[in-house]
């Protein structure tokens, strides 16, 4: 199942336990699923160096895009804003983004090139994620913003961390 994957994807990795639902658009091999990684439908996979941690679920429609058009320079049209290089027959480098464990990213969110998601972080519904997001916080809207954090308190979401083989926890040993 593996193998099929990749194949018909164009993952570069794919752990154990993926399910990805209908349609995608893969732009790029540079993606990479961990493990138990719930793909929805018509997800849209636009940016090289995208990272999708162990647990994580994409509802559908979610976005990874930008990074890849510039549109200041002069005598250059819009349609050939794309960052490729003509000469060496390949795309320019984008920085990638990277989505922690147990996330939860809602419908319709987009996430833009450069942009790391922290562990256990939850987008809305429709949320545009233009900066890093903190871990175990809940962010919604356009740009998104803070919302709350997903557990009542940091000692919560610390043993949560744990409890899932995360990360996070691992920053606050003494």
């Amino acid at each position: 199942m593996i193998y099929t994957l990749n194949i018909r994807y164009r993952f570069r990795s794919v752990g154990k336990n993926v399910y990805i639902s209908g349609k995608q658009t893969v732009l790029f091999r540079d993606v990479v699923l961990g493990n138990d990684v719930f793909v929805g439908d018509y997800c849209h996979f636009g940016v090289k160096g995208l990272f999708i941690d162990d647990h994580t679920l994409l509802a559908p429609q979610v976005a990874f895009v930008g990074g890849d058009h510039t549109f200041n320079i002069k005598g250059q049209r819009i349609n050939e804003s794309v960052l490729y290089n003509h000469t060496k027959r390949q795309y320019l480098e984008q920085k990638g983004i990277k989505i922690g464990k147990d996330c939860w990213l809602g419908f319709r969110s987009i996430i833009f090139d450069g942009v790391n998601i922290g562990e256990g972080a939850v987008i809305a519904a429709g949320s545009l994620i233009n900066k890093d997001v903190e871990p175990y916080t809940v962010v919604a809207g356009v740009p998104a913003r803070f919302i709350k954090h997903r557990f009542g308190t940091k000692q919560d979401a610390l043993e949560h961390s744990k409890s899932i083989n995360g990360d996070y926890w691992r920053n606050f040993e003494s």
